[in-house]
Order: C-alpha cells, then structure tokens, then sequence
C-alpha cells in the first residue's frame, strides 16, 4: 500500500515538475498549450468551412474536441520514444522505477488538455450545447485514453533505447496516422466500403466517444465503450511486459 501512494505521490510531483519546466522562461508560460490547439482550429475552420467546406455541424467545437485529445495523443507518442535515453540519471538511480519516466510524459501532456478544456466549453456554449449527465462519462474515456497512451508509449520508449531509428519511425507513422483519424472530418464522409479503417482504429474510436459526450451530448456507444477499453487494458498490460523485461538491460545500453 506504501508502494502505491509512493509512486502516485511521485508521478503527480514529477508531472507538475515536468510542466513546470516545459514553460519556464516562456513569455506566454502556459499558455502556450492553449496557441497550439487554437491556431490548428483556425486554420481548419477557415479550409474546410470557407475553402472546402465539409458541412459539419458545430464545425469549431467538432474540430477542436478532436485536436485536443490527438495532440495529447501524438505529443506523448512522439516524446516517448526519448523518454528514457534523455533521462540517463535518473534511469542509472538504483530501485528507481524507470516506467515512471514514462507515466509522466503521458500525464504531463494529459494535463495539457485538461488546460484547454475549458476552451472547448466555450466553444460548446456558443454553439447551443450545454453540459449534461452525459459528462460523467469523460473521466472514463480520459482513462481509456491514458491507458492505451500509456500502453504504447512504454513499448516505443523500451524498444528506442536498443534501436533508436524507433523514434525516426514513430514520427513518421503519427503523421499517417493523424490523417486516417477523423480529426478534421467526419468517417460517414468516407467512401463506402472504408469503414472498417477507423473501425480498427482505436483513436478514431476514442475521438468518437469524446464527440458523442461533447458535440452530440449524448452518452458513448456502450458497445465501443467496452471495446475499446478492453483494447486499452490489453495494450497497457503488454507494454508493460514488454518495458519490465527490458528495462534491467537499459543502464547498460544508455
């Protein structure tokens, strides 16, 4: 029990540590989590509602809801892969548990988009749609995310520190992936017969359901609820097998 609430008590300080450091000596601080999102709502929203417009309701909040939870996703991916071989001391600290480092980089990044939240709310009201019951979904599907991150990112970080074109790879595979991830657009606007690219997709899933609490106001498919935690349950369990069977030959290799 010590254990545990040792280990809580450290991801949350370093998580604050980490997004402490990230903004120091920035003229906007923290508000540079915030610029990111915004600006790629903007160029989105002028594109594909003025250049080439989708004709998706609630275009701005549809739009940003999805940026949100994928910067989350594809900044923790990315930064992943250099979790370890960047944090040499602390992984050479005898008893200290590496997949921490880990953990860290999730939250911290997770902590992001909890900052733009309330962006997202505003958007939300000005277009007619007010939180609902439907909300007490969202801590479920933050953990959904968070495990299937978690899950991946310690199998990238693990396997970087043998072969470290790992991280040349992962960037190029997050740039694809982002575009067969409804971020920008809607899957019914796919091609028939396409469906089964975003069914198969866990982060269009996830989108999905974030989509269904905030733009449709209504509760996430149960069906797609239990599955894709399962899928992120799944991937937690084997990136951790994979990250403690590697990690005695870390020292070593750093």
């Amino acid at each position: 029990m010590y254990r545990i609430i040792h280990y809580r008590d450290l991801l949350i300080d370093l998580t604050l540590r980490q997004v402490k450091i990230h903004y120091r000596r920035s003229v906007l601080g923290i508000l540079w989590s915030l610029l990111n999102p915004l600006l790629t709502l903007v160029v989105f929203s002028f594109v594909f509602q003025q250049v080439v417009p989708l004709n998706i309701k609630h275009y701005s909040a549809y739009v940003f809801c999805g940026v949100l939870a994928w910067n989350w996703f594809s900044s923790s991916i990315t930064m992943s892969a250099y979790t370890i071989t960047f944090n040499r001391e602390l992984v050479r600290l005898p008893e200290f548990n590496t997949a921490i480092l880990v953990a860290v980089n999730v939250a911290s990044n997770m902590v992001n988009y909890l900052l733009a939240l309330p962006i997202l709310l505003g958007l939300l009201i000005i277009d007619g749609l007010y939180p609902g019951w439907n909300y007490l979904f969202l801590p479920l599907i933050l953990l959904i995310q968070f495990m299937f991150t978690l899950g991946l990112s310690l199998i990238i970080s693990a396997l970087n520190v043998f072969y470290r074109d790992i991280g040349h790879l992962v960037s190029a595979v997050i740039v694809i992936w982002f575009y067969i991830t409804p971020v920008f657009y809607r899957v019914g606007d796919s091609k028939r017969g396409y469906e089964w690219v975003f069914n198969i997709n866990p982060m269009a899933l996830i989108l999905g359901m974030y989509r269904n609490i905030f733009v449709n106001t209504e509760m996430p498919d149960i069906m797609t609820l239990t599955i894709v935690s399962i899928v992120s349950l799944v991937i937690l369990l084997i990136g951790y097998l994979i990250f403690n069977r590697l990690k005695h030959n870390f020292v070593d290799e750093i």
